[in-house]
């Protein structure tokens, strides 16, 4: 199936897990870009500084089902956190 761009968000990661802000309507896929510290992710629970998957800055991951997934992140340093995030899906 050919995935077309749907829309992006630059999502600021604090303290607080946060999930995904504004999830492009028809995203079937969700490319993550940390851009600048380290976060962690984790699905349907709220990760914590020191638990969840760590990403570091410039990591990537795909979020599938976007929608459904219920993905959280948090920071994991000391500073806030960017992530740019690019949704795809169906034409």
């Amino acid at each position: 199936m050919t995935l077309f761009f749907k829309g992006d968000e630059s999502l600021a990661v604090s303290i607080t897990a946060v999930p995904f802000a504004s999830i492009a309507v028809g995203a079937a896929k969700a490319v993550v870009l940390v851009e600048d510290q380290p976060v962690r992710v984790r699905y349907g629970v709220d990760p914590t500084a020191a638990v969840g998957r760590l990403y570091l800055a410039g990591d990537q991951f795909i979020v599938d089902d976007p929608v459904g997934s219920d993905v959280r992140l948090i920071r994991s340093g000391a500073t806030d956190a960017a992530v740019w995030i690019t949704y795809f899906g169906s034409a």
